[in-house]
């Protein structure tokens, strides 16, 4: 895909987007709400999970389906463009110039790929997908709970509890399942002898979803003192 056409892609997802908060303004002001922003928050947190879910089925099932999988390789560590160095930078050069080719930015393709192999990458993918979604869960969960006038209900505090536990687990375990397929799908589909065969994978700990759980964690624990507050405020009434 072309740089034009995934920029087309994008915009015509924002354009979506953009066009179904616009009516969900449009129907709110009609009806006098005052919940507009509530409203759109709720209404694109939906869309967004129902989204992720499809393309979490789809994946899956396209996954196992077929025996071709591709893949981008910056997990492997490999020689595969060794005759092209990288060059030191030089201050005088006023053109562009490509003076470095990293083979881990490669992209292989595998046909006949085994179902165990397939499923395991499938796996992988499918729980990033999750530990994307559990957020937009959360927030459809509070924005709900804040348009009933109950903020500070015990839902609430378990939903953002559970979106962390699942943002730390499933992000965590999908990136380390997801490069332990692709470097075994790699070295099964080439001989020991090839130059080509990966010499390491390159697994770390990602951040991101740690620090998502870390966020949705403080947010539960800010809302559940919250709720203890207005508790002890409506007793001294």
């Amino acid at each position: 895909m072309s740089l034009a056409e995934s920029l087309a892609w994008l915009g015509a997802f924002f354009a979506a987007l953009v066009i179904v908060a616009l009516i969900v303004v449009w129907r709110g002001r009609r009806r006098g709400s005052r919940t507009i922003a509530l409203n759109v928050t709720l209404t694109a947190s939906s869309w967004l999970i129902a989204c992720a879910l499809l393309a979490i089925v789809l994946g899956t099932v396209t996954s196992i389906a077929s025996d071709v999988i591709s893949f981008p390789t910056e997990l492997l560590s490999w020689d595969a463009a060794s005759e092209l160095p990288c060059e030191p930078a030089q201050a005088d050069r006023t053109t562009p110039t490509l003076t470095c080719v990293v083979p881990e930015s490669a992209h292989v393709t595998i046909d006949g790929a085994p179902l165990g192999l397939r499923t395991l990458l499938a796996i992988g993918e499918a729980l990033t997908l999750v530990a994307i979604t559990a957020p937009l869960a959360a927030i459809a969960v509070m924005a709900s709970r804040f348009k009933a006038g109950t903020p500070f209900a015990p839902g609430v505090v378990r939903a953002l509890y559970i979106s962390a536990g699942v943002i730390l687990v499933a992000g965590i375990s999908g990136e380390l399942l997801t490069g332990i397929g692709r470097v075994l799908a790699v070295e099964a589909s080439l001989p020991a002898e090839s130059t080509l065969v990966p010499h390491g994978i390159q697994l770390t700990v990602p951040f991101l979803p740690i620090g998502g759980a870390i966020l949705c964690a403080a947010l539960a624990s800010i809302i559940q003192h919250g709720a203890k507050l207005q508790r002890d405020t409506e007793g001294l009434v």
